[in-house]
C-alpha cells in the first residue's frame, strides 16, 4: 500500500538532492578555476611591474653614466642632460605612438591565453 508512494517522493528527493549536490559542485569549482585565474594574472602583472621597475632603475644609471661621460667631452653636464633629455623624449613619443603594438596588444593576448586556456594539465 506504500510501495507506490514511497519510491516516486524517494526518487524524487534523491534527483533533488543530486541536483543539490551538483550546483553546489559547480560554484565550488567555479570559484577555484576563478581563484587559479586570478593568480595567473596577478603573478604576470607582477612580474610585469618587476620587470619595468629594474629597467627604470638600469636607464636611471645608464643615464647619470652618459650624462658624466657627456660632461668630460663638453665641459658642462648641461649639453648632455639636454641631449639624454631628449633621447627620452623621443622614446616616449615613439612608445605611445606604437603603444598598442607594443604594450596593449600583447597584454591582451597573455590575458585572453590566462582566462580562455583549456583546462590540459588537469586531463
Amino acid at each position: 500500500m506504500f510501495s507506490d508512494k514511497t519510491p516516486k517522493n524517494d526518487s524524487k528527493s534523491l534527483f533533488l538532492e543530486e541536483i543539490r549536490d551538483y550546483i553546489r559542485l559547480q560554484g565550488s569549482y567555479i570559484r577555484l578555476e576563478f581563484v587559479d585565474k586570478l593568480s595567473m594574472i596577478i603573478s604576470i602583472l607582477m612580474t610585469f611591474v618587476l620587470v619595468v621597475v629594474f629597467l627604470s632603475c638600469f636607464f636611471f644609471y645608464l643615464s647619470f653614466g652618459l650624462l658624466y661621460l657627456m660632461a668630460e667631452n663638453f665641459g658642462t653636464m648641461l649639453p648632455g642632460a639636454l641631449i639624454i633629455g631628449g633621447i627620452y623624449l623621443i622614446l616616449v613619443v615613439l612608445v605611445f605612438c606604437f603603444r598598442k603594438k607594443l604594450i596593449l596588444n600583447p597584454l591582451i593576448k597573455i590575458l585572453a591565453s590566462v582566462i580562455y586556456e583549456d583546462n590540459k594539465k588537469m586531463k
